[in-house]
């Protein structure tokens, strides 16, 4: 009985002074594992998002053709954009990319060449009024400047400079109010996701992913007692690293299990002894 005590304390002591004597690999590798545990904890907590976020992605890419985070191509009506001046433009451009979405009324002087060649004019932005497309733009579009500056809050003024004009530049060939509006369209054809409803759809993704992990997560706890994380969490405190002040604290159980093995071996000589001399 007493052998085998002897024999556990000096396999302790042991430890201890490898502890001691591989104190810097002892901390390295006890760091290493550390890192790996609270890794797989974060794993573990992030498990039932990750593979909500799969589902969800593999679902939607399947069954709907459609990715969050990225500007799909779907099938989506167009839409037409009017330009109309005062000096009896209007035209129609339909697109189906949504390009163009700002409505705006602009006054614009005519292309004028500067000395170094490049093309000048000034425009004159005013606050979009709905009302006067549907009653009196022909009004709106006879209307002076002077008037112009009365009747509408100026949002923006600006001087555009260009190198060389392109075919679109010659509408602004003399000074002209430009309203801009744009109407949805009954057609539909492949286009490029717009940014909102890019921003949209992957919202409403994330929402649903989220509602889903959680319930993951609800009925994994309902199958394991111990999940992954508890586990680690468990046997973390295995693998602490050995400060400055441990140093002395081990110092203190080694110079201990010394003397408790010197005390039990000398027990034992003492006993020997007495048989021997009995």
């Amino acid at each position: 009985m007493k052998s085998s005590l002897v024999s556990k304390l000096e396999k302790d002591l042991k430890r201890q002074e490898n502890h001691l004597k591989y104190r810097n690999l002892y901390n390295i590798k006890n760091s290493f594992m550390k890192t790996l545990i609270k890794s797989g904890i974060i794993i573990d907590y992030a498990l039932p998002y990750i593979i909500s976020g799969l589902l969800i992605s593999t679902a939607e890419e399947y069954c709907l053709h459609n990715s969050p985070f990225v500007k799909d191509i779907v099938l989506g009506s167009g839409e037409i954009e009017t330009i109309d001046s005062s000096y009896g433009l209007h035209q129609e451009n339909k697109t189906y990319d949504f390009k163009y979405n700002e409505k705006t009324m602009e006054f614009s002087t005519a292309w004028e060449m500067l000395p170094d060649g490049t093309y000048s004019r000034l425009s004159t932005y005013y606050k979009f009024n709905e009302d006067i497309l549907d009653y009196n733009l022909s009004e709106v579009l006879s209307l002076p400047e002077d008037e112009l500056k009365s009747l509408f809050f100026i949002t923006k003024q600006e001087t555009i400079v260009k190198n060389y004009l392109t075919p679109d530049d010659y509408i602004y060939s003399e000074p002209a109010l430009f309203v801009v509006n744009h109407y949805e369209t009954y057609e539909y054809a492949l286009r490029k996701e717009t940014n909102m409803e890019n921003v949209l759809y992957t919202s409403i993704s994330m929402i649903i992913a989220f509602l889903l992990a959680l319930e993951i997560n609800n009925i994994s706890k309902i199958f394991f007692k111990k999940t992954i994380k508890d586990k680690l969490n468990e046997i973390e405190p295995l693998y602490q690293t050995i400060s400055k002040s441990d140093v002395e604290v081990i110092k203190q159980i080694i110079a201990l299990k010394k003397a408790n093995i010197d005390m039990i071996k000398n027990e034992d000589n003492n006993i020997n002894n007495y048989q021997l001399r009995k």
